[in-house]
């Protein structure tokens, strides 16, 4: 028995090694390399009026896929820097009606001043029976209409100030609210120009010059594959 132990062992020997093998070094010739893709849509919607990429060429991330008419758009902000335009000139009108009211509180106080000193005068004279009753009535009245006037003149400061110290962050909230309008309309003026998200090609273009493009999720206007995530299977 010792030849066929031998052989026998020899076999059995060769066959765990190259089992070993074939299970660390797989081989077939039946392999697919799978790329992961990102189907491109715009942003926004538009008419497409510049497609530079070509199909199947090497982009760069950043390389411009398509453009959309950015003129829309470009309106869309003008207006928005007009209106924040206006609204900053606002805040300095405001600024100016709040001192102003302000002076007219000081005014009004000053009327009073002298309304109770006038009243204070009649009534001393009043008291030494040197003035009738109605030169004190007059003069009741009169600090009566001064203290009405300077109650007027203080809810209209207040009213000023309100108006003017409305903030949000330090910054006046028609201000502020027009500020992120202005930042929305130019994001969208930026997303007319589409580009390339990564290091990769295009595939599958049918898009052209001329064609609208909308932002809907089933409906991409090309196939973006990248280089730089691919699997081997």
């Amino acid at each position: 028995w010792t030849l066929p132990t031998a052989a026998l062992g020899g076999i059995f020997l060769i066959a765990g090694i190259l089992l070993v093998m074939n299970y660390n070094h797989p081989f077939t010739k039946n392999a697919r390399i799978y790329f992961a893709t990102t189907p491109i849509m715009p942003n926004v919607k538009g008419r497409v009026i510049e497609v530079p990429v070509e199909p199947n060429a090497p982009l760069k991330q950043g390389d411009i896929l398509f453009k959309i008419d950015p003129q829309p758009y470009q309106f869309v902000v003008d207006q928005k820097k007009a209106q924040l335009a206006e609204a900053e000139q606002n805040v300095k009108q405001l600024k100016a009606a709040y001192d102003q009211a302000l002076a007219n509180v000081e005014k009004v106080n000053v009327q009073v001043k002298l309304a109770q000193e006038e009243y204070d005068r009649q009534a001393q004279l009043f008291e030494k029976k040197v003035v009738a009753q109605a030169a004190l009535d007059i003069a009741t009245r009169n600090i009566d209409a001064a203290k009405q006037g300077l109650a007027a003149a203080q809810a209209a400061a207040e009213n000023a100030r309100l108006a003017y110290e409305s903030e949000i962050g330090g910054v006046n909230t028609t201000v502020a609210r027009l500020q992120a309008e202005l930042d929305d309309a130019q994001f969208d003026l930026d997303q007319t120009t589409v580009r390339a998200p990564g290091p990769g090609y295009v595939t599958q273009m049918a898009l052209r010059p001329g064609m609208y493009a909308i932002p809907a999720p089933l409906r991409p206007v090309m196939v973006f594959v990248h280089k730089d995530d691919q699997q081997l299977a």
